[in-house]
């Protein structure tokens, strides 16, 4: 008789056949609020993606600096962010939220980071924050590598806020991409701190523009035991070719930060000693 596989995600256990499911319910889109340009009240946008994970008991969204500096985000404002916590119309703005400081070192400042209490407006939101190690060399070990990401042109958001950040009139329609991944040799022009990886088996295929993904979390299938395999963060996307410059002898690819910086950002946090 055949051994039933288990598939773990921290201390989660979770069906075999809905691992993609569960994961991507800790992926959201990165959504920004400010001052609409009539000055009536306070308008919104989503750029990129955010990875909701909760580590040492604090719960944390994650994603790029570089996310707030573009058309459709607010600019270097950490408050200006919020999130959606399993809802279409209501925007949670963060009980605290900064950009890294990584000590002079611009390949290590492209990090956001917001931290929310375990409950907001009486409900306990712990359950959207993935309870992932994070453990550097699972990346070397693991058999597979995927991300989870809401490419700009696979969704549409149009939410208004009230001056409590309540959204309301809201069309929220996402589209989640899964792409199978594995690392490759570094290029000279790579920014430091990262690592590198392109499309991987049956993602091959796809032609997809990476604008979006840039946030977007990396995970690992890593088998612990017979028949038992966990689920792993690798890391997060930071920059991604984009298809104009995609040729045959340029493939696809992504650059990701490893969970090594992330991990001294969030101890640093927990810790009390982070710099914002």
């Amino acid at each position: 008789m055949d051994q039933e596989v288990h598939i773990r995600i921290g201390h989660l256990r979770v069906q075999t056949n809905s691992f993609l499911e569960e994961v991507s319910s800790f992926v959201q889109p990165a959504v920004f609020y400010q001052e609409d340009p009539d000055g009536i009240g306070l308008d919104s946008n989503s750029k990129g993606t955010v990875f909701l994970l909760r580590y040492r008991s604090l719960n944390y969204a994650i994603c790029t600096r570089h996310q707030f500096r573009n058309d459709n985000a607010p600019g270097d404002l950490p408050d200006h962010f919020s999130l959606l916590l399993g809802t279409k119309n209501l925007g949670h703005s963060p009980d605290d939220a900064q950009f890294v400081s990584a000590g002079g070192s611009d390949s290590l400042s492209d990090i956001f980071v917001a931290t929310y209490r375990d409950e907001r407006d009486g409900v306990d939101v712990t359950k959207h924050f993935g309870p992932f190690e994070l453990i550097a060399d699972h990346q070397s070990k693991c058999i597979r590598y995927f991300t989870v990401g809401l490419p700009t042109d696979q969704r549409s958001m149009d939410l208004q806020w009230d001056d409590e950040t309540c959204s309301y009139d809201t069309e929220h329609k996402l589209r989640y991409s899964f792409l199978y991944l594995e690392p490759v040799v570094g290029e000279p022009m790579d920014l430091e701190h990262r690592i590198a990886m392109c499309l991987s088996g049956s993602s091959k295929n796809h032609q997809i523009e990476p604008d979006g993904l840039s946030g977007s979390p990396v995970f690992g299938i890593l088998q612990t035991e017979i028949e038992t395999f966990s689920i792993v963060f690798v890391g997060f996307i930071t920059h991604g070719r984009c298809l104009s410059k995609v040729t045959a002898d340029r493939p696809q690819r992504f650059l990701v930060y490893p969970v090594e910086p992330i991990r001294k950002v969030l101890d640093a946090i927990v810790d009390g000693k982070s710099e914002a």
